[in-house]
């Protein structure tokens, strides 16, 4: 084993520990709430397939589940009830997941090209999220399996780093090289006089999640790329500052998801209105009153006529 996410005293910056334990506190707050939002706006009404859909909620989940590994490592230490091995067991756990969102490019590249592959028929073939779980668990399975390799030396980390680094950038040209087929197809489709609706709408459903891809891969691949050489060149570089440095890598990481939600909900127009419509007030539309021709109103509500049979009552009652 590695000495990797072991509990280091002394540590630099070690006197502010517990203000870098509220800070990760308050950006995992930040986290929880756009995930929240994200999610109802995501799954109020079907945007993308449940493939994709399945793999941008998952994506957060991973970090959420991360930080709160971490938290809960916090509260014991604070209260010294932890030792140096549940540390780094923690540690382990946390960073797994925490390197499962970081890498899940590749989970999209997937979804997006078995959807390739079926571009008139991917909604009738794959009507509910199985691949995209399917999908997840291998990319799960195969990142801690990766990470057990990194923490036991049982290969150089330099090769993991690398491998991760060629993910993320040919992931940029692969999401390119979808859209294009995908545009493509979409107009083909558009332009024949016979092409069957259920023909249209996949290819239009194909379509949109490419692009939105597209735009998103960019930033998703170089804040990624940024992220692992953080890892590689501050946290991994001395094991006197790696702590300080951890918690320097999951504000970044809160940061950068709730980013990539947020230009989700931007880019996809439909997520768009979902929230003007939220942050609009509702203005309950007035009826104009109907009344007869010597103007008198004819139908009223309930609180108008209870005062109308009240009248009426102590009129009789005189």
């Amino acid at each position: 084993m590695t000495d990797h996410g072991v509990l280091v005293h002394p540590a630099l910056f070690e006197q502010y520990f517990v203000y870098l334990m509220i800070l990760e506190l308050c950006t995992f707050s930040s986290l929880m709430l756009s995930y929240a939002l994200f999610q109802r706006l995501l799954t109020s009404k079907r945007i993308f397939h449940p493939n994709l859909t399945t793999i941008l909620l998952f994506q957060p989940i991973f970090l959420i589940i991360a930080t709160f590994i971490r938290q809960f490592r916090h509260i014991l230490q604070v209260i010294n009830l932890i030792n140096g091995f549940s540390f780094q067991i923690c540690s382990f756990f946390s960073e797994a997941l925490a390197a499962v969102c970081l890498n899940m490019t590749s989970s999209y590249a997937i979804e997006r090209y078995i959807a390739m592959r079926n571009l008139e028929n991917y909604e009738n073939k794959y009507p509910n999220n199985h691949i995209g779980l399917k999908i997840i668990l291998g990319t799960l399975t195969l990142l801690v399996f990766d990470l057990i390799v990194f923490y036991t030396s049982l290969l150089p980390g330099w090769l993991a780093y690398g491998i991760s680094y060629v993910v993320q950038i040919v992931g940029i040209f692969f999401f390119y090289h979808v859209y294009r087929i995908c545009k493509q197809k979409y107009l083909e489709v558009w332009q024949k006089r016979y092409s069957t609706i259920d023909a249209r709408y996949n290819t239009q459903g194909n379509f949109k999640a490419s692009r939105l891809l597209l735009r998103l891969a960019p930033y998703k691949s170089i804040t990624s790329i940024l992220l692992l050489a953080e890892y590689q060149f501050l946290v991994d570089r001395t094991l006197y500052a790696q702590t300080f440095y951890t918690y320097v890598f999951f504000y970044l990481m809160h940061a950068q998801i709730i980013i990539q939600m947020w230009l989700i909900i931007f880019l996809e127009p439909m997520m768009k209105l979902k929230l003007k419509a939220m942050l609009r007030p509702r203005v309950k539309p007035v009826v104009p009153a109907l009344r007869n021709v010597f103007g008198e109103q004819l139908i009223y509500n309930n609180f108008e006529e209870s005062d109308i049979y009240f009248k009426h009552f102590n009129a009789m009652l005189k």
